[in-house]
């Protein structure tokens, strides 16, 4: 598993950020935490899932995927 952050331009409140881990929950990405406030999303996807398919995702869910990194799977997300 690699651990993503990902900025998301769109996101205006909690309904946001259920519609943007639904979309990633359906490209097989798991533990998912997003937030509208701070314009993010922290997730993990399996090694063969490639995470241009995350981006694709969140852009046909109506939003904008914008700067994304990998992080270590020991950083704590706040």
């Amino acid at each position: 598993m690699n651990k993503f952050k990902v900025n998301i331009q769109g996101m205006t409140c909690a309904g946001c950020e259920k519609h943007v881990e639904s979309a990633l929950e359906k490209i097989g990405a798991k533990n998912i935490e997003s937030s509208f406030r701070r314009g993010e999303a922290v997730f993990e996807l399996p090694n063969e899932i490639e995470v241009e398919s995350a981006i694709k995702a969140i852009d046909e869910a109506n939003y904008k995927a914008r700067e994304i990194e990998e992080v270590s799977s020991l950083e704590t997300w706040r």
